[in-house]
């Protein structure tokens, strides 16, 4: 066997008399050998022919599954195939799988965290003419969800409807139900806003909103720059630019303010942390930059909240409950 290995590597495949199918006809035959010297030599001539001729080695060969693969031989070819193609082994494969297992594990969790956050958030809608929780500039939902505790968990209904007498309950229970069923961030209304499809909304689609890529939190755009340099976990790493106004990592923090190629925020005007543009100040405005057809090219979940509302109601003509306010929108 060494000699039949010898030659092969001296004289290769080319005008040499040694063709793929004689190689591996004699080196299958080899590896059931009794000798373990014999078949670690056919091992080694097969991986060898493998690196030349690549897959047609494996027609002579058991098929390469999890049956074949526990034959410690063949497990032992198979891999060093895999190797060679540049493919992590099936071990390898196992740990990164492991690994992706408990880092999604990981951000479910998260999830659900947040979700708990904003379904105690969505639950805590003041009455009307309560001053809890007023706008604070801050912008983030947890701290939202802080203010709104203070007041009572209670059903309001919109700017202009009565207080419903017995005789009108049911109907204006519906209404209440309704209303639930709306966006107090974007103004979209959507019968699948239960309890459960708001929370979804706010983490996945809400164009008014967006997660921090630092703590997970869901915080509002509008404010985006006041989080990440007074509320988030990460806050010790940003710092905030005198000229835009815009939260950056400390790491960049110097070569940006060197460079003054920023674009200089108006003391009349809102800042968008995403686009870097200036715009009208006011709720609406920051709706019409953030949600219009127009508006901010870099907030990802416009165009997909354009997509799905109908013609003509796009975040318009639907209110949102009587005490509550976006905080940090100016």
């Amino acid at each position: 066997m060494e000699l039949i290995e010898k030659m092969y590597q001296d004289l290769g495949l080319d005008n040499s008399g040694f063709i793929t199918e004689n190689v591996m006809t004699f080196c299958t035959q080899a590896l059931k050998h009794h000798s373990g010297s014999v078949r670690e030599v056919a091992e080694r001539i097969i991986i060898s022919l493998y690196k030349a001729v690549g897959e047609p080695v494996k027609s002579y060969l058991p098929p390469d599954d999890d049956k074949t693969r526990k034959n410690t031989l063949y497990r032992q070819l198979f891999e060093a195939f895999d190797k060679i193609d540049g493919k992590p082994s099936k071990q390898e494969l196992k740990k990164q799988q492991a690994s992706e297992e408990s880092n999604k594990a990981a951000e479910i969790e998260a999830l659900q965290a947040q979700l708990q956050q904003l379904k105690d958030m969505g639950a805590s809608v003041k009455p009307p003419g309560d001053t809890a929780g007023k706008n604070t500039g801050k912008g983030n939902l947890k701290s939202n969800q802080k203010d709104k505790k203070k007041a009572p968990a209670k059903k309001v209904a919109p700017k202009g409807v009565k207080k419903p007498t017995k005789a009108s309950e049911e109907d204006d229970t519906s209404t209440l139900f309704n209303i639930d069923k709306t966006c107090i961030f974007c103004g979209e209304k959507d019968n699948a806003f239960t309890e459960e499809g708001l929370d979804i909304h706010y983490w996945k689609s809400c164009p008014m909103l967006k997660r921090c890529a630092n703590c997970k939190q869901v915080v509002e755009i509008a404010s985006l720059s006041d989080h990440l340099t007074t509320e988030c976990d990460s806050k010790a790493d940003f710092a905030k630019c005198p000229r835009c106004t815009e939260a950056l990592p400390k790491s960049e923090y110097d070569q940006h303010i060197k460079d003054k190629t920023c674009n200089p925020a108006e003391t009349s005007k809102s800042h968008c942390p995403l686009c870097h543009e200036n715009h009208t100040q006011g709720e609406e405005e920051w709706k019409t930059h953030l949600m219009g057809k127009t508006g901010c090219k870099h907030n990802p979940r416009r165009i997909a909240h354009l997509n799905k509302q109908p013609t003509g109601a796009k975040g318009k003509g639907v209110g949102k409950p009587v005490g509550v306010k976006a905080k940090g929108i100016r």
